[in-house]
């Protein structure tokens, strides 16, 4: 039984079929670096050189499904190639600004891309920007043919919930069921 939250997965879901991945966006890893960290505006960061809290939930998935299925499970952190400044106001103005204008951000291709976008299975998560998903999630979403894929989406926020995030994510990935 794999729990994420108000996911609960059963293990049965994979029998037979362990081709399973874990794709996730966090700040970050897309940003120059914070100038200065504070727990009121980067409740995003688990330390200042921590990984991101969707980098860590991220994490702990694909060591508990590589527990799981005793293999080793791709994980691929969705990577923007023009970096995010990394002072908070600004990442906020970007993002509102690609917001409105449904900018696509270009990615970075990873060397997992390819094991990531052919798995049967995958749990996308995303940090909530502006009660959405960033938009560099929706750049990876319309680059995956997600036709005959399971997908569990899994959000970090700072307790305002995910928004309308996980329907963006479903709305993108036509022809995909949701796990959870």
């Amino acid at each position: 039984l794999l729990c994420l939250s108000s996911i609960i997965i059963p293990a049965s879901v994979f029998a037979g079929n362990p081709d399973v991945a874990v794709v996730y966006f966090s700040l970050p890893e897309n940003t120059t670096a914070f100038s200065s960290v504070d727990g009121l505006t980067s409740a995003s960061l688990i330390s200042e050189k921590g990984p991101g809290t969707t980098a860590f939930v991220a994490e702990a998935i694909e060591s508990a499904l590589e527990k799981m299925y005793q293999m080793d499970v791709p994980k691929m952190s969705i990577s923007v190639r023009d970096k995010y400044e990394g002072n908070f106001d600004r990442v906020v103005a970007r993002n509102h600004a690609e917001a409105a204008s449904d900018a696509e951000p270009d990615l970075v291709n990873s060397s997992d891309f390819n094991a990531v976008v052919t798995a049967k299975t995958v749990f996308i998560g995303y940090p909530t920007w502006n009660m959405n998903i960033p938009r560099a999630v929706a750049s990876f979403m319309k680059s995956v043919d997600w036709r005959g894929k399971r997908i569990a989406v899994f959000n970090t926020n700072d307790g305002y919930g995910a928004g309308r995030g996980v329907q963006s994510i479903l709305s993108l990935a036509q022809g995909a069921q949701q796990l959870g």
